[in-house]
């Protein structure tokens, strides 16, 4: 998990090394020693994290901001509107994170394929070799080596992390637009009020 999104050694300014270890169908391994030089894959998480952050912290202070307008409608409708907006932004970005996160999923079934996906998606893996069979290290990836462990469940828990929220955002906006007609029907209803007591006023003056 840390080495396909959350390890940049570029922003980390330090630099791991793995020992990774294949078995052949034919039962002879291939070892290597490894090191990512540049994680694209990282670089690319810390920058969607930032964007859910400050859409967060948005959302956050217009809600806030509404809570405070108590009574007064225009207030309230003013700071609704950007907290629903904002709402509104969050849920189409976690629906797309979902999607990248499902399409890294075939991608990065194996430790091999993760390597050679952060090497392909623009990053730079660093290796020495030390194999007992006469083979480069390519042959990692393919046909003919072992499948290993399974890793697609890395990209599969983070698109069920950006996904888990959107019940809590369905019953957020059921309660916005509760709200909003709620407090339009008080408004009316204040206005009308206003309105009859204004006419009685004339009345009793003439």
């Amino acid at each position: 998990m840390k080495l396909l999104y959350l390890y940049d050694p570029e922003a980390c300014q330090q630099v791991y090394f793995y020992n990774y270890t294949v078995l052949l169908r034919d039962s002879l391994s291939l070892k290597s020693v490894q090191w990512i030089v540049k994680n694209e894959c990282a670089t690319s998480f810390r920058g969607k994290i930032k964007i859910w952050m400050v859409l967060h912290i948005l959302w956050l202070f217009f809600c806030l901001l509404n809570k405070a307008q108590g009574t007064r409608a225009y207030g309230f409708y003013a700071s609704l509107l950007p907290f629903t907006a904002c709402g509104i932004a969050l849920l189409v970005y976690d629906l797309v994170l979902v999607a990248l996160f499902l399409s890294d999923t075939s991608k990065t079934g194996t430790e091999g394929d993760i390597i050679k996906y952060i090497d392909d998606y623009g990053g730079k893996v660093g290796s020495i070799n030390k194999t007992n069979v006469d083979k480069p290290f390519a042959s990692f990836f393919l046909p003919d080596v072992e499948t290993g462990v399974d890793t697609s469940w890395i990209s599969l828990l983070f698109a069920y992390a950006s996904c888990r929220g959107i019940v809590q955002w369905v019953i957020n906006f059921w309660i916005v637009v509760d709200n909003y007609y709620q407090g339009l029907s008080i408004n009316r209803k204040l206005n009308a009020k206003k309105d009859g007591d204004g006419g009685r006023s004339s009345v009793l003056s003439l």
